[in-house]
């Protein structure tokens, strides 16, 4: 848990940006007006969200040295002499903390709404942050939004995670969200 993420987006180890997450989630959770139940589940969310980190499988080691967490990279030569980026062990940090969490979830027998809520948020968590950094059209914003029950919930943990990525929280982090 005190592993070198070793990526641009953190300088904190898993269990400090977790750590910090969570009580970011709760100040989030509070001030947004969710009831006791719902933050539980975020602070949940919150816990398992990078977890998956740990698996190796889920690791993209690249040139610069730094590591991105979508499954190990390889390029494919395609027939017309294109290049094509294929994941042969395609295990994101986001399905491998899901995982865990069902794991977990099945260990405390949990309900099939708050198994089904904290795995939505968990396996969908980094959808906010890629919409925020790639500018979205609105049609696939919508889609998001309209295939998506817990996309709120998943706007609000982004909040709590953008805020997380150094020593100190850094509150308008979550502006664009």
């Amino acid at each position: 848990l005190d592993m070198n993420q070793k990526s641009k987006y953190h300088d904190l180890t898993i269990i400090d940006h977790t750590i910090q997450v969570i009580k970011n989630m709760n100040d989030i959770a509070k001030e947004h007006g969710l009831d006791s139940g719902q933050r539980s589940l975020m602070n949940v969310s919150s816990l398992f969200h990078d977890l998956g980190k740990l698996d190796v499988n889920s690791h993209l080691e690249r040139p610069d040295g730094t590591r991105g967490y979508m499954g190990n990279l390889e390029t494919k030569k395609n027939p017309d002499g294109t290049k094509t980026r294929v994941y042969p062990n395609a295990l994101s940090h986001e399905n491998a903390s899901a995982k865990l969490w069902d794991r977990m979830a099945d260990a405390f027998k949990s309900s099939k709404d708050d198994r089904e809520m904290v795995g939505s948020i968990v396996k969908g968590h980094m959808k906010p942050h890629n919409y925020e950094r790639g500018n979205p059209r609105k049609g696939k914003l919508n889609a998001y939004v309209g295939n998506n029950p817990t996309w709120v919930f998943q706007v609000l943990h982004a909040m709590a995670d953008s805020m997380s990525k150094d020593t100190e929280p850094n509150p308008t982090a979550r502006e664009p969200y």
